[in-house]
C-alpha cells in the first residue's frame, strides 16, 4: 500500500481546522475546499494541496484565526524539497495566515509565521520574482460585475499573492506596503459582498 509523506502532520492540520465544525451553510462558496479537505489530505497530491490552500483562504477571510494560526504553524513539519510535494501551496498558506494575524493585531503569531515563511524548513524557499512584482494579480473586481461570482477563485488567489508581496516586499516601487494593504482590504470587502460568499456568523 502506497504511503504519502508526513501523514501525522496532515492529520494534525485537518484536526485543527476541523472543517465540519465551521458550520458553513449548504451552497456557500467556502464549502468546496473545506469538503475536499475533510475527505483527505495527502501532501503529494496537488488536488489535496489546492483544497488545503483554499481552506486557509476561508479561515483567514472569515476570521477563524484560532484555527488558521496553529494549522499553519503545524506545516513546519513538512520541509521544502520533499519529493512530490509542491511546497508553494504550503508557503502561500503560511504567508497568508501571517498577514491576517498581523491584520488582527496578533503580533506573536504574525512574527512566528513570518519566521516560518522566511526560513522554510528543508531547502531555502523564495517566491519567484513575478510573484512579488504584481504581474500575477488578476484584479478581478476591476472587470464587469457580472463576472465577479465566477472568478472568486482568482480573487482569493490575488489575496494570497498580495500577502506574499506584503511580507517579502515588491521590487515594483508602486506596490508600497500601504497600497498592498489597501488592495487586500478592498479584495476582502468585495468577496464578502458576493451572495455566495457572505459571512454566515
Amino acid at each position: 500500500m502506497a504511503t504519502h509523506p508526513y501523514p501525522e502532520v496532515a492529520a494534525e492540520v485537518v484536526r485543527i481546522i476541523d472543517p465540519a465544525s465551521l458550520g458553513v451553510p449548504r451552497g456557500h462558496g467556502a464549502n468546496v475546499a473545506l469538503k475536499g479537505l475533510s475527505k483527505r489530505l495527502c501532501f503529494d497530491s496537488s488536488v489535496d494541496l489546492s483544497n488545503l490552500y483554499g481552506s486557509f483562504g476561508v479561515l483567514t477571510l472569515y476570521g477563524f484565526l484560532d484555527r488558521a494560526v496553529p494549522a499553519a504553524l503545524a506545516l513546519r513539519g513538512v520541509p521544502n524539497g520533499t519529493p512530490s510535494v509542491q511546497y508553494s501551496y504550503l508557503h502561500s498558506s503560511i504567508t497568508r495566515v501571517c498577514y491576517f494575524a498581523h491584520r488582527a493585531g496578533d503580533t506573536t503569531a504574525a512574527e512566528a509565521l513570518a519566521d516560518l515563511a522566511t526560513n522554510a524548513p528543508g531547502d531555502p524557499y523564495l517566491p519567484l520574482p513575478r510573484a512579488l512584482d504584481g504581474s500575477m494579480l488578476k484584479d478581478v473586481f476591476s472587470g464587469p460585475a457580472d463576472s465577479h461570482d465566477l472568478r472568486v477563485g482568482e480573487a482569493l488567489n490575488d489575496l494570497s499573492v498580495l500577502c506574499g508581496m506584503w511580507l517579502f516586499g515588491s521590487p515594483t516601487p508602486v506596490w508600497t506596503r500601504e497600497r498592498i494593504e489597501t488592495t487586500i482590504e478592498a479584495g476582502v470587502a468585495h468577496i464578502l459582498s458576493l451572495r455566495k460568499w457572505q459571512p454566515w456568523r
